[in-house]
């Protein structure tokens, strides 16, 4: 008898911790080249990424065994027993109690999943996702199997590659939700305390804005980076005040001129603003917080008159 046989849970959780894994990789590159952004030039970032790449490669690496998981916990869903490679008399034996644990079976190949996932599941795969991981599975073999000095990672891609494969295998929950509760459920706010954890959130998603395409941030996160961005009041003066970060990740609901609704696509809240002009004159600002009293264009104090 087949015991320990693993569930789509099963799959889900550790694909999940994979992908989370390896965007953790990147955020800290990224965060780490943000406070040193007042000091180094073109030449020298251009040198940090260099010297990253090795970290860059093992993480795209761990984002497609990410990608494998989730694939194969959608075949579980199905039936966990389609992923059994062998054929029978192939099977490994039979411990002294006559069972086999599922994880002594070899299972199936990554070049082989998306067609077994597609000949099983009631949905197939989106075909562009199906092409973006056969590349995704290219790349990863080149970096597991042998040596290639040519072989560069950029993360710009690696970025785009993570959410690629979390909203397309896992398109219920956010990635910003899924990371926060990564970061809150890690074994070092464990240890010590998940205090921070909001304010890295606010810190690595800024980050991630800044990085990607206007296209890739409006596909995957609903910000649209042509459109002009203000203050969150929540992650700027709440969760960052201490920390002095100002996270422009938010938009107002609609372009008209008299909309009083700010979305922040980080926090995931929706602030009720005052249309009135910036009462400091080098500001052309006229999105105020209510709750703080602060210009939501320059962060500066709004200075209302005395009654």
């Amino acid at each position: 008898m087949i015991k320990d046989i693993p569930t789509k849970s099963d799959f889900d959780a550790i694909g999940c911790a994979l992908l989370d894994q390896s965007w953790d990789i990147v955020a800290v590159l990224l965060t780490q080249l943000q406070d040193a952004k007042d000091w180094i030039d073109v030449e020298e970032e251009d040198a940090y990424w260099q010297l990253s790449n090795t970290k860059l490669s093992t993480a795209l690496a761990i984002a497609h065994q990410g990608a494998e998981f989730l694939l194969k916990g959608r075949i579980a869903d199905v039936s966990p027993l389609l992923l059994i490679l062998n054929a029978p008399r192939e099977w490994p034996k039979p411990g002294p109690d006559g069972n086999i644990a599922f994880s002594q079976f070899r299972t199936v190949d990554a070049q082989d999943i998306v067609r077994l996932h597609d000949g099983c599941a009631a949905t197939p795969l989106d075909k562009d996702f199906a092409t973006s991981f056969e590349a995704l599975s290219i790349r990863r073999n080149s970096i597991m199997h042998s040596v290639n000095p040519d072989l560069k990672v950029n993360a710009t891609m690696l970025v785009d590659e993570i959410l690629t494969i979390y909203n397309s295998l896992m398109p219920a929950i956010r990635w910003v939700d899924a990371r926060r509760e990564a970061l809150s459920d890690s074994s070092a706010s464990h240890l010590w305390t998940a205090e921070g954890v909001e304010v890295s959130v606010v810190r690595e998603f800024n980050a991630i804005k800044d990085l990607l395409t206007p296209k890739s941030v409006l596909q995957n996160f609903g910000f649209d980076k042509k459109r002009r961005a203000y203050l969150c009041s929540n992650c700027t003066f709440s969760t960052c005040a201490e920390d002095g970060f100002q996270s422009r990740s938010a938009t107002l609901l609609t372009k008209s001129p008299t909309c009083k609704e700010l979305h922040c696509f980080i926090c995931n809240q929706t602030e009720n603003v005052e249309r009135t002009e910036c009462t400091d004159a080098d500001c052309n600002g006229n999105v105020i917080s209510t709750e703080w009293d602060k210009c939501l264009t320059c962060g500066g104090e709004f200075e209302r008159p005395e009654d």
